[in-house]
């Protein structure tokens, strides 16, 4: 049996907030979840409401893992 390993990538931008899980299996990557949200909480590239945004982040987690 193989091993494959997770990877997670997070893309905090001031209109969204985008995550991407792949797996990488050998030379091989799998897109296996991807989330896309409005970000709140960020403007202009600045965390102006820290609660907020990790509402956003955890919110596009849970659509990747979906």
């Amino acid at each position: 049996m193989s091993q494959s390993e997770l990877y997670v990538s997070v893309d905090i931008g001031s209109s969204s907030i985008k995550v991407l899980i792949g797996e990488v299996d050998g030379e091989n990557l799998h897109v296996i979840g991807v989330g896309n949200v409005q970000s709140t909480g960020i403007r202009k590239g600045t965390i102006i409401d820290i609660d907020a945004t990790v509402a956003s982040i955890q919110r596009a987690v849970e659509q990747a893992e979906r």
